[in-house]
């Protein structure tokens, strides 16, 4: 279900499409019980979500993501057709579209299950390096195969793109190898810590944690990003403060 664009698109997004089935009740169910809720559906998907954003904030976007051959693809066609933003969808006809189902309570704490479905079948393969001529941004994060993650920021960079990876979900088979071909790194303060703990285990006697980021000299955290590998390295804090330890 290709869809081009022309002049080719500045930013290239490959990444994951998901729909999103969400509860919300007043409180969680425990095992076996049943609890009423009000039920809402809607286009998701950490890739999804990047590319939508760019699109609306006026960048010449191409969202690149798998599906299968079942309703909820049909969805995602028509969403970015409604948007007016360039997708190019790869069938997986032996998965279905991936899907999150989401619980929300009262209180605004919510419980996630993601089935990824076709997104991770997306496969090198499906993305030749013709596609990525011309673009001058290439994002992508880690709902997908990690082959394709690899390929991705591989390939973009021969294009002559900058390569950004947001390292979401954090993942215990993630390859450090992937760092060396990405320019800009965008983990939030979670994320962030997985990957000191995961790349760089001596750095600390104690594992790392979030209280500790929260509490590093500038000096400090500019070396450890720098221990990283990637030139840029954006730490996402969302409602955190950064400098004040627990």
């Amino acid at each position: 279900m290709p869809k081009s664009t022309d002049p080719a698109p500045a930013i290239i997004v490959v990444g994951s499409y998901v729909q999103d089935l969400t509860w919300r009740c007043a409180t969680f169910p425990t095992a076996g019980q049943t609890t009423l809720g009000r039920f809402t559906t809607g286009p998701g998907g950490k890739g999804s979500n990047q590319a939508i954003a760019a699109g609306r904030a006026g960048a010449n976007t191409l969202f690149i993501g798998a599906v299968g051959t079942d309703a909820f693809a049909e969805v995602a066609l028509n969403f970015y057709a409604e948007n007016k933003i360039a997708a190019r969808f790869i069938l997986k006809p032996k998965h279905a579209t991936g899907t999150a189902a989401i619980l929300v309570d009262d209180s605004g704490q919510n419980e996630i299950i993601v089935a990824l479905g076709a997104n991770e079948a997306l496969a090198p393969r499906d993305l030749p390096a013709t596609l990525f001529t011309g673009a001058r941004l290439v994002v992508t994060q880690l709902e997908t195969s990690l082959a394709a993650v690899a390929h991705t920021l591989r390939t973009a960079r021969r294009a002559g793109a900058t390569t950004v990876l947001n390292p979401a979900p954090m993942r215990a088979d993630f390859d450090p190898a992937l760092l060396r071909e990405t320019d800009i790194l965008i983990p939030n303060e979670t994320e962030f810590v997985a990957l000191v703990n995961q790349l760089l285990p001596a750095y600390s006697k104690k594992p790392y944690t979030e209280s500790t980021l929260a509490a590093e000299p500038p000096a400090a955290l500019h070396a450890l990003c720098r221990r990283l590998g990637p030139p840029v390295v954006l730490i996402t804090l969302g409602g955190a403060k950064w400098g004040q330890a627990e």
